[in-house]
């Protein structure tokens, strides 16, 4: 499979409970049993511009199911930081449809300090694609 369909179907909008409009776009990065994990820009699930507080619960759909009701998600982790430009939140939504599948991915390096988030992810596909944020 290629590395942009594998893209394609690990990737979902991330719609606000209130407004029923995308606020912004994730990624299945990891499925756990029937739990899935998305990761996603802490700005997305904000409640404000000044970022200063964070929704506990969104909707996602993925892009193949337009025929299907959005899949709830809790906002589970959140890390936003104007000065330092952390703006990262994992989202985790329980019962996932078993036909979903994450987008291939591993931590291949670990922070070097509590105060630092780095994030090394080798995503696998015939062209071993490296995707670095720090």
């Amino acid at each position: 499979m290629s590395f942009l369909k594998l893209l394609e179907q690990a990737t979902c909008a991330v719609v606000i409970n209130e407004t029923k409009k995308s606020s912004g776009t994730a990624w299945l990065f990891k499925i756990s049993g029937s739990t899935g994990y998305l990761m996603t820009a802490a700005h997305v699930v904000a409640c404000n511009s000044e970022r200063t507080s964070f929704h506990k619960e969104v909707q996602v759909r993925f892009d193949s199911d337009s025929h299907r009701p959005t899949l709830d998600a809790t906002v589970s982790t959140v890390k936003y930081n104007k000065e330092w430009r952390i703006d990262f939140a994992i989202l985790t939504v329980k019962n996932l449809p078993e036909e979903y599948k994450p987008l291939p991915c591993q931590l291949i390096e670990q922070p070097e300090r509590e105060d630092t988030l780095k994030i090394l992810l080798i995503v696998a596909s015939s062209t071993r694609v490296r995707v670095l944020n720090s």
